[in-house]
């Protein structure tokens, strides 16, 4: 823009001291009036281009700030659903998102399996080897949860050493034999800081009847879960039927 600033004044120049009738003086008002049109057309449009960097640097901010938002909101939604020792849902994440569930059962038909998972002899671990322990063990039981939950599959932390996992779009058999296989997994863990005896867990599997709503659900998954404790621990109980 000041190139060509310039090169106007100096071609206003030629024009008036080179290209004009030989009979005719400089008409210096008319130059010095010319002269300052085109130096107020500079000034002007420098204005415009730094008013238009301000804008533009403005703008910048305010998306940078509004992404800053959005991943602060993000970190903080998923602080308020995680529970974060395990890095499974939390307590109140999973009932709204069975509520929701179930809900969609009664509405599509869409198959829904709820297993509940206790750790055995979980108060023997912190009384011998130490909560500190007590809380690798839960981690090292969620990573194994986590590492054979399909898409379809919803976990969480339901409360002190017991889990809960949602099985959608599978039959009964399928859920079966995924909590299976999550016993399995859990009881092979490796013997880690001092512990002598291996993690298992007992399972409680339920699948729901449209119509029994989330009570009933939780009722008879809680009395399989009972059954598997109070029949020898570290195996896996199926009831299928609401009672």
């Amino acid at each position: 823009m000041y190139s060509s600033g310039l090169l106007s004044l100096l071609f206003l120049c030629l024009a008036y001291l080179f290209i004009r009738p030989d009979n005719l003086g400089v008409d210096w008002f008319g130059f010095i009036m010319a002269a300052i049109y085109i130096t107020l057309v500079i000034l002007i449009g420098r204005a415009i281009l730094a008013r238009s960097q301000e804008l533009r640097k403005n703008m910048e901010s305010l998306v940078k700030s509004e992404q800053k938002l959005i991943v602060e909101k993000a970190i903080s939604d998923k602080l308020i659903k995680m529970d974060a020792l395990t890095g499974l849902y939390n307590h109140k994440t999973f009932h709204e998102y069975l509520e929701n569930l179930i809900l969609h059962c009664e509405t599509n038909g869409v198959s829904l399996h709820l297993a509940l998972i206790d750790i055995d002899n979980f108060k023997k671990v912190n009384d011998t080897y130490g909560h500190w322990v007590g809380d690798i063990v839960l981690k090292d039981a969620a990573g194994c949860i986590t590492e054979l939950l399909n898409p379809n599959n919803f976990a969480a932390r339901y409360g002190g050493e017991e889990f809960a996992v949602i099985f959608t779009d599978t039959t009964a058999e399928e859920a079966a034999e995924q909590a299976e296989q999550i016993r399995m997994k859990i009881e092979s863990l490796p013997l880690s800081h001092s512990r002598e005896q291996p993690v298992t867990v007992s399972i409680g599997v339920c699948t729901y009847q449209p119509g029994n709503g989330k009570e009933l659900l939780f009722r008879n998954t809680d009395n399989a879960l009972y059954t598997a404790k109070r029949t020898g621990k570290n195996r896996v109980i199926f009831h299928q039927l609401a009672e």
